[in-house]
């Protein structure tokens, strides 16, 4: 009987032991899921603060100075939805909860399809803009709704088709100026 205790005692602090080097590993994932959120914030909004003052010193020779506003509020609601995603998308991977993914991901994927509604408003609005200014329809990306796929590979598409807008907006914003 004192053998298997001893093997007991043993099995549990190897056991608390491997509990508190998880514990770490979850503390420093946080920390820099959260510090690469934060940097990702600032430099976006350093992005859009640099458009504004590029904008605000070039006024006088603007080609049209509402389509420019247009475009920079248009810009700056991409980024903050993008900003959100991103937040989302790194709380979303901590490898320890692998396990309890499933109880996680019901509200990540309601919070996915509320971003994928705001994301669509963005494009419907970038769209009808590009379509009132050059009489064309521009092919935007589009995030499909029809695959039911995990909130993980929704938030990748999603970040990747608000790149792609932001990349348009951005383009427009430059022959503007």
């Amino acid at each position: 009987m004192p053998k298997e205790r001893e093997i007991m005692e043993t099995s549990d602090d190897e056991l608390k032991k491997k509990l508190d080097k998880i514990r770490k590993k979850l503390l420093e994932s946080q920390k820099l899921d959260a510090e690469t959120s934060r940097r990702y914030s600032v430099a976006n909004e350093k992005m859009a603060g640099y458009l504004i003052e590029l904008i605000e010193s070039q006024r006088d020779k603007l080609k049209d100075k509402k389509r420019v506003g247009k475009l920079l509020g248009i810009l700056l609601r991409i980024n903050d939805l993008r900003v959100q995603v991103m937040t989302e998308y790194l709380s979303f991977r901590v490898e320890p909860l692998r396990k309890i993914r499933p109880l996680k991901a019901l509200p990540v994927l309601q919070a996915t399809s509320k971003m994928v509604e705001v994301y669509n408003q963005i494009r419907t609005d970038l769209a009808s803009f590009f379509y009132n200014e050059d009489s064309k329809t521009i092919n935007l990306p589009f995030v499909p709704s029809t695959k039911p796929i995990g909130p993980e590979s929704k938030l990748m598409q999603l970040n990747v088709c608000l790149g792609q807008l932001q990349g348009l907006v951005l383009g427009r914003l430059y022959e503007s100026l």
